[in-house]
């Protein structure tokens, strides 16, 4: 009898059920009864979260303590000199209860001073006792290398997609350099140097070439990371070059040629043993007419890193940094502390010979008390790998891979020299600064292999070097 009524009616009921669907206000929030079951029911009843921090202030503890139990002991046995890492850092920081001194007052020195100690670097003569510590601490920091500034963006480009002349200058450049240190290399002027892909390719590598004896090697070699499936079937086949690769599973060559996601990311596991005068050649000449098409036309030039001159090589002086003091922790109680001075190095790629003779200097100038961490190049991982015996390179090759199957046709006796004690004239005549140095680069260090440096910590003149956790034996393919 009523129309609007009765429909005012039948809407307020159907609002009336609507409520108990869903809450309109936050009233009806509260009161409302659970229709769903919560998240807390579905849970497992033995814990969804890890256990909390005992305490916030010792999360840096826990989680170093952790990651040393679960390594393991990752700790070299100490030593009177410190250990040769052949990988290359990014930063390094040195602390010391001691000021740094030697690096304020080195900044401090004379035109003529700064001269003489560049003049000591580019000889290799820093070793003896005509330079003061400051001079000595400032040709520490110099090495060679070519290009000296990188480029950090595009090559620039003509019309029409072709290279401008500087560009193909500085090709040239590069491959005089390259062409130059290798020879050093092979009759006994230098004892190592790097080759760094250029920064922004899409293949990233680095190399390490080394004179027979180094690292405890016989013969003359080369390490190769990070290579592709893609590079180790164009090296074994298409140039017939023979290699081994170590630390990769057996079958690791099969499984790529199927999927490319076989081979780790970071590419520990993917290092390329070279030894022998055949097979370093062949990748010296592989890298000198392939680097460009290989990391791509718009990539600078390859980086090299050398602790000798060689054609249009630069000495490059590395900038330290004194970063003031700090209070550190001790045990003894919560409230124990003491002043540490810092320094810092930081550069893309600081060579091992820099930083061993930084450290050299220091143990002198600091009392024997001062601590280095390094950050390492992801890429360098695995320079420090060595066979377990020292053999030739067929017992590392045992596995039956590709690119290993050329036997010792590619290196035997080729370019050996016997383990004995160079002279004084001899290690400089190398790159290194004395004869000590020498030995140190000819050493194997027992424990080091596929392990990089972390922390090395000098105390009353012996060294003690910590491992990092990041080994190119733990990747996991």
């Amino acid at each position: 009898m009523f129309p609007k009524v009765a429909a005012a009616q039948q809407q307020q009921q159907q609002q009336q059920q609507q409520g108990q669907r869903a809450a309109r206000t936050f009233e009806d929030l509260a009161h409302r009864q659970p229709r769903r079951q919560v998240l807390g029911d579905l849970l497992p009843a033995n814990g969804y979260l890890p256990p909390a921090l005992p305490a916030a202030g010792d999360a840096t503890n826990i989680t170093a303590a952790a990651a040393a139990g679960g390594s393991g002991d990752r700790q070299l046995a100490p030593a009177d000199t410190p250990p040769l890492d052949w990988s290359l850092k990014t930063t390094v920081r040195f602390s010391s209860p001691v000021p740094f001194a030697v690096a304020e007052d080195a900044a401090l020195l004379s035109a003529g001073e700064v001269l003489a100690a560049q003049r000591a670097a580019a000889a290799c003569d820093a070793g003896t006792h005509g330079l003061s510590m400051q001079q000595r601490f400032l040709a520490a920091l110099h090495s060679w290398q070519f290009p000296h500034d990188p480029w950090r963006q595009a090559a620039p480009r003509l019309r029409g997609g072709a290279l401008p002349p500087e560009s193909l200058q500085r090709r040239l450049d590069w491959q005089a350099a390259f062409a130059s240190l290798y020879d050093a290399l092979r009759c006994g002027a230098c004892d190592a140097f790097y080759y760094l892909s250029p920064e922004g390719t899409k293949k990233p590598c680095a190399v390490l070439f080394g004179a027979a004896g180094v690292g405890g090697r016989p013969r003359i070699h080369a390490l190769m990371t990070r290579s592709t499936a893609g590079l180790r079937a164009l090296l074994s086949g298409g140039h017939s070059l023979g290699f081994a690769a170590p630390l990769l599973p057996a079958d690791a060559d099969r499984r790529a040629e199927i999927d490319q996601s076989a081979v780790p990311l970071d590419g520990s596991q993917s290092l390329l043993v070279f030894e022998g005068g055949l097979r370093v050649h062949g990748l010296f000449d592989f890298l000198l007419n392939e680097s460009f098409r290989t990391h791509g036309d718009e990539c600078d030039v390859p980086t090299l890193l050398a602790p000798v001159q060689f054609a249009h090589a630069s000495l490059r002086a590395f900038q330290p940094r004194v970063l003031g003091r700090s209070e550190a922790r001790v045990s003894g109680g919560p409230s124990a502390s003491r002043t540490l001075h810092r320094l810092e190095l930081r550069a893309p790629a600081l060579p091992p010979w820099v930083l061993d003779r930084v450290a050299s200097v220091l143990a002198v100038t600091q009392d024997g008390n001062f601590t280095m961490a390094c950050d390492t190049q992801p890429v360098t991982l695995a320079l420090n790998w060595r066979p377990a015996a020292s053999s030739t390179i067929a017992a590392a090759e045992g596995g039956g891979r590709r690119g290993s199957r050329r036997a010792a046709a590619g290196g035997s006796g080729a370019l050996v020299v016997a383990a004995r004690q160079l002279t004084e004239y001899e290690a400089r005549q190398r790159g290194c600064c004395d004869s000590e140095e020498a030995g140190r680069w000819r050493a194997a260090v027992p424990g080091l292999s596929c392990n990089v440096v972390r922390e090395l910590r000098c105390e009353g003149g012996c060294f003690v070097a910590r491992l990092s956790a990041k080994s190119a034996e733990r990747v996991v393919l």
